[in-house]
């Protein structure tokens, strides 16, 4: 017999009732709503390991993204999503050198890189370490594909420059040599029946037959003409896939090293969040700090339409007349920036930019928590955290970003100029991730230039060299492109000291 669960709101201890079309509970009393997850997250956890199991990715990242809705730190949802990047079931299905090509290690990289930034401070070693395997691994994949790449291209030139030597002679022997035989017989035979001397028709098949010879004696030199480019050839790729095999077999070494560093890493079970969320992590929770004395007079902002709110008493929810939001009482009492400021330091971003808002709705031009709000959007804990790394997020910038022009109608004259200089440190950010990008393609593209010269390299000087005159143009795009990079890192470095300077006071600088 199926048993009928019941549901009560954190806020007001009312009872909730179910939307099954938009599926999140709904609290009739005081407008608070509440996901499917927020009562089901071991259930669909459940179903998301199922799915990852059965290598059904699409499916299993929509339950895991479904999970880091409410808690955006949980570990095993954000490893799930890693391992479905990878289009891997497990973590121990990645070792396998052999079967590199069933995995996308760049999109397992790239997910890893983002899971660091979101999962908390105790963790984020784990996932830096499976970021660095990822890439580990996607180099070996590049390295065979060039190795591939340069024979097949070798095999191409050999069989073009044979095919090109064996048209030629055909060209000549078929439309030349074969219709010039035939008319020098038919003048013979002609000559010969009408009395007339056959002396000339005897001089030019007597000269087609030494053209034929010089034809074939021309045929054999260019053979070995091309026998020898191709023996030039073969001994340079030769010794280029020897150089590479050095560098796969290096990397293959030190493959399984990081996996044995990343078993070290891995946190315990009771760590991977599968543990009770408590109060603060979750909202869904009857426990409160409303005994505080509340000042009815207090006035409140609402965060999503900027009208007032209104207390009421009885339910103890600050709601909005205007959009018909509501706010329980203790979201803005009970020291709410503190209890920012400490879930940012603990990793627990999403939590704090949320907590920082509920400060700014009573104080909009407060200056640590519209910093806070900031840095949290950006995955920071501080000032001093804002640096170039692996994983320069570009959504995160511009997610920051945003936060520092929102912060610029509200804050204070005196604090202007502290806004002012962020907005430029996150515009160097967003040009460094442009940076990398431009950078990755053009080396990108270097590496196929290369391949290729390789293949011909050793090759007499009428081969093409258009792939030369392009590595040299990207040679010179990467160079620029790197020099760019340094002076970004500079520039960036130099804001952040003035940032510092500026309010070495706030505990959100150093």
């Amino acid at each position: 017999m199926a048993v009928l669960k019941s549901y009560t709101c954190a806020k007001c201890a009312g009872v909730l009732v179910f939307d099954s079309d938009r599926e999140y509970f709904d609290c009739p009393f005081c407008g608070t709503k509440f996901s499917y997850v927020d009562f089901h997250d071991d259930e669909i956890m459940s179903r998301a390991d199922e799915c990852l199991k059965c290598r059904e990715f699409d499916t299993a990242r929509l339950r895991y993204k479904d999970i880091l809705v409410n808690d955006p730190h949980n570990f095993k949802a954000l490893l799930g999503l890693v391992l479905c990047a990878a289009k891997a079931s497990s973590v121990d299905e990645l070792k396998d050198t052999d079967k590199f090509d069933k995995h996308d290690f760049s999109q397992a990289a790239d997910e890893a890189s983002v899971a660091q930034t979101h999962v908390s401070s105790e963790h984020g070693a784990y996932f830096d370490k499976l970021a660095e395997i990822a890439e580990t691994a996607d180099e070996i994949i590049r390295i065979r594909k060039e190795a591939k790449q340069i024979t097949s291209y070798d095999n191409r030139k050999r069989l073009k420059g044979q095919s090109e030597n064996d048209g030629i002679f055909g060209c000549f022997f078929h439309l030349i040599f074969i219709p010039y035989m035939i008319a020098c017989i038919t003048l013979f035979v002609t000559f010969l029946s009408s009395g007339k001397s056959v002396i000339w028709p005897s001089i030019m098949a007597v000269a087609g037959i030494i053209a034929l010879g010089i034809a074939v004696a021309r045929s054999d030199k260019r053979t070995g003409k091309i026998k020898e480019e191709n023996d030039l050839r073969s001994a340079a790729v030769h010794s280029r896939v020897l150089k590479i095999d050095e560098e796969v077999k290096d990397l293959e070494k030190k493959y399984p090293l990081l996996f044995e560093a990343l078993e070290k890493l891995e946190p315990a079970d009771d760590e991977a969040g599968n543990a009770e969320k408590s109060s603060e992590e979750t909202g869904i929770d009857s426990s409160s700090d409303e005994e505080e004395e509340i000042s009815y007079d207090r006035k409140i902002v609402c965060d999503k339409c900027g009208a007032g709110l209104n207390l009421d008493k009885i339910k103890r929810v600050y709601a909005c007349s205007s959009c018909g939001v509501a706010y329980g009482v203790s979201l803005f009492f009970a020291h709410p920036l503190e209890k920012a400021l400490n879930a940012m330091g603990s990793g627990y971003y999403a939590d704090a930019e949320e907590r920082f808002a509920h400060v700014l709705m009573v104080d909009p031009t407060d200056f640590e928590a519209r910093l806070g709000r900031i840095l949290s959007a950006g995955r920071w804990s501080k000032v001093s955290d804002i640096k170039v790394s692996r994983g320069v997020n570009y959504i995160n910038v511009n997610r920051a970003k945003m936060q520092v022009k929102e912060a610029m109608k509200h804050i204070n004259v005196k604090d202007a100029e502290y806004f002012l200089k962020l907005q430029e440190v996150m515009d160097v950010l967003s040009e460094i991730a442009v940076n990398k990008r431009k950078l990755t393609t053009a080396k990108n593209n270097y590496l196929s230039c290369d391949a290729r010269i390789a293949a011909n390299s050793g090759l007499l000087p009428e081969t093409d060299d258009s792939d030369e005159q392009m590595i040299k143009k990207l040679e010179k795009e990467i160079d620029e492109y790197r020099k760019e990079k340094s002076v970004l890192e500079k520039r960036l470095k130099d804001r952040k000291n003035e940032l510092i300077g500026l309010r070495s006071d706030s505990v959100l600088t150093r």
